[in-house]
């Protein structure tokens, strides 16, 4: 359990890195009903308004879950229907990619933090991977890992 000063400052520096996303950057989801599913997303490219994600593999240390930049992983979510082009370029290269929309100011969010969380899905959203910040639990379901 994280204390009030060490949940600021994960905070300070995860919007250090949403603020400016460059290739490189690392992101992670959490997500699921049941069981807690993590994932991780590495910055392939960055334009004005979009980050480009492709989905890393990662390594189970300690009970928690660590990223490995460069170790491109397959993310059947985002390949789209089985045999359409997109599906097709996504088996043929071995990876899955994604481009997700910089968070831009809305009526109800005047100020946000540019990029502080980027929409993967339907369910999932990605949040800055702060390196200082260890690696991410990953919970139990069913007995076993939940992922």
């Amino acid at each position: 359990m994280r204390t009030a000063e060490e949940q600021a400052a994960k905070v300070r520096a995860e919007n250090i890195i949403a603020a400016n996303p460059q290739p490189g950057d690392i992101y992670y989801t959490s997500w699921g009903y049941d069981q807690t599913n993590v994932e991780f997303f590495e910055v392939v490219r960055r334009t004005a308004g979009t980050v480009t994600l492709r989905r890393i593999a990662a390594r189970m240390e300690n009970g928690r879950l660590w990223p490995m930049p460069g170790e491109w992983a397959r993310d059947f979510l985002l390949d789209g229907n089985s045999g359409t082009e997109r599906w097709l370029r996504a088996k043929d290269q071995g990876y899955s990619e994604k481009v997700a929309r910089m968070q831009r100011p809305t009526k109800w969010e005047t100020d946000p933090v540019p990029g502080a969380h980027l929409k993967i899905d339907r369910s999932r959203t990605a949040w800055p991977w702060v390196p200082s910040q260890g690696g991410v639990y990953e919970t139990f379901a069913a007995g076993g890992m939940g992922h």
